[in-house]
């Protein structure tokens, strides 16, 4: 069986993402930085799909994301390499008194330049939690999610804006649901 389907559809939480480049160097085309991510709870979410674990497009808690970023430009730019290193600090959701253990993330895109402005490539995530969840304080043992994904990412940029898209299946989940989801993200620079 496959159970219940359940949609949801709206704007997800606001994000801020600050940042730092720790190296730059173009002529290697090789690139470090850190990005300190700040979750806001601003997102659609209702307490009955959280209950019944469906979906939400908020979470309804702050969390913050430490993220040490990798980029490799190899042939002039024409093949890249992203990849991210993630810490997910978790604060409590307030109306049903839960806190989602942290979680540790490895994400990568390999790419591929199309043209100037368009690339194509394969991202693969691979999450654990590091912590069990708690509820009303008390630890909910084996509740640490782990899942690997893989699939097809597309962009369109200039200097100023970004368009991503990203069509991602489980191919491995525990302690959670197993599915897919379907990114998309417009990213502006000051």
């Amino acid at each position: 069986s496959l159970g219940e389907k359940e949609r949801s559809s709206g704007l997800g939480d606001i994000t801020l993402s600050p940042g730092i480049f720790l190296y730059e160097n173009s002529q290697t085309g090789t690139f470090l930085s850190f990005w300190e991510v700040i979750s806001m709870p601003t997102g659609n979410w209702s307490e009955g799909r959280s209950l019944r674990g469906g979906p939400n497009l908020g979470l309804h808690y702050w969390y913050l994301e430490h993220q040490l970023s990798f980029v490799q430009l190899l042939w002039k730019g024409k093949v890249s390499y992203d990849m991210n290193i993630n810490y997910f600090q978790r604060f409590k959701e307030p109306r049903l008194d839960v806190r989602a253990g942290d979680s540790f993330e490895v994400e990568g895109i390999l790419g591929y330049g199309i043209t100037d402005k368009l690339r194509a490539g394969v991202y693969a995530d691979y999450w654990s939690d590091v912590r069990d969840t708690k509820i009303d304080g008390a630890k909910i043992d084996d509740s640490k999610r782990k899942f690997f994904s893989i699939g097809p990412s597309l962009s369109y940029g200039t200097d100023k804006w970004a368009v991503h898209f990203r069509f991602v299946p489980d191919v491995m989940s525990e302690n959670g649901p197993k599915g897919f989801q379907t990114w998309l993200r417009f990213l502006y620079s000051f």
